[in-house]
């Protein structure tokens, strides 16, 4: 957890709560480095901070009920499914079993967030190593791809030394992770 240095300071009219009470014919602007999780700071305003009275043009922000899209059309959320499905026919399956085994593994996703729902709590207390873990994996992947010669070494010694030098990198976070704590 970062420990911010705390400042507080009022100049001008303001309120006690952010959001609420604002003064009278004032606009409340907020400002963050770490969006919703850090310190902000709020503006009262006596003018709008923006003159903006609409959008108009590409950029223009947009809401779509994603409940009327017409049965049976194609989303750009449906391509993912849609590109496994073809890799299981370009593998030799049927129409039916790749559509079958697609909506199984798409299951999966109900039955993980279930799971996860429930044991987050008992969990919780693993993120810290979870996500040093992934964060070493991630680095060893990396570096992988930069040395193309840990792909060429195959043998046993080479793969127990990759582990080690991974496993390493969850000590050396773990501890630094400590030491800051």
């Amino acid at each position: 957890m970062k420990r911010y240095i705390p400042v507080s300071r009022v100049e001008g009219t303001a309120s006690r709560q952010a959001h609420c009470d604002l003064p009278e014919g004032t606009y409340e602007r907020e400002m963050s480095k770490e969006g919703f999780f850090g310190p902000a700071a709020f503006f009262h305003h006596r003018h709008p901070p923006t003159g903006w009275t609409e959008f108009t043009g590409p950029l223009q922000p947009r809401a779509f009920d994603l409940a009327r899209l017409p049965a049976g059309q194609l989303s750009p959320w449906s391509a993912q499914e849609v590109g496994d499905v073809a890799i299981l026919l370009h593998g030799g399956y049927s129409r039916g079993r790749a559509l079958a085994l697609n909506l199984l593994t798409s299951l999966t996703s109900i039955v993980g967030g279930v799971i996860a729902y429930f044991a987050l709590n008992t969990a919780l207390h693993l993120l810290p190593y979870a996500l040093a873990f992934a964060a070493a994996s991630f680095i060893y992947v990396a570096v992988a791809d930069l040395i193309p010669g840990l792909h060429r070494r195959v043998d046993l010694r080479a793969g127990l030394e990759q582990v080690l030098f991974i496993g390493l990198g969850v000590v050396v976070v773990y501890v630094t992770h400590q030491q800051m704590h």
